[in-house]
């Protein structure tokens, strides 16, 4: 019997009392027959390489309420921290672009969070060689 996701969607939103509605992520290594994969255009790149389909991962979030489709990695790119979240790029890599470093200037994330930041590897050093 087939999966009535629309009814279990309603069902749990209801449940949970959601704002938004639940989407469901997979990761494949082919993209499903018949899917639509995500056709928005690709940003211009950022001065330090960034560039994707959308400003940050979190879009496609939103972006997935409305109608399933797929993305490919290289549509990820213009945010540093999904990158590093989804396998697409290392911690040292992440931390070096100009996202991250607006989070760390936001306050909202710190530099000690990134061990691979200067300050950090500053700090380890000074373990790892004692007063």
């Amino acid at each position: 019997m087939p999966i009535d996701y629309r009814q279990l969607s309603a069902e749990l939103s209801s449940m949970l009392r959601l704002e938004a509605p639940p989407i469901a992520i997979s990761f494949l290594e082919e993209a499903p027959g018949g899917m639509p994969a995500f056709d928005a255009p690709m940003a211009e790149p950022a001065p330090d390489g960034r560039t994707g389909r959308v400003p940050a991962g979190c879009v496609f979030w939103m972006k997935a309420t409305d109608k399933s489709f797929t993305t490919l990695p290289e549509d990820h790119g213009n945010c540093s921290v999904g990158s590093l979240t989804h396998g697409l790029m290392s911690l040292g890599e992440a931390a070096q672009k100009t996202d991250v470093q607006t989070l760390l200037d936001s306050g909202w994330v710190t530099e000690d969070m990134f061990p691979t930041s200067p300050r950090c590897q500053s700090a380890q050093a000074a373990l790892l060689t004692g007063p």
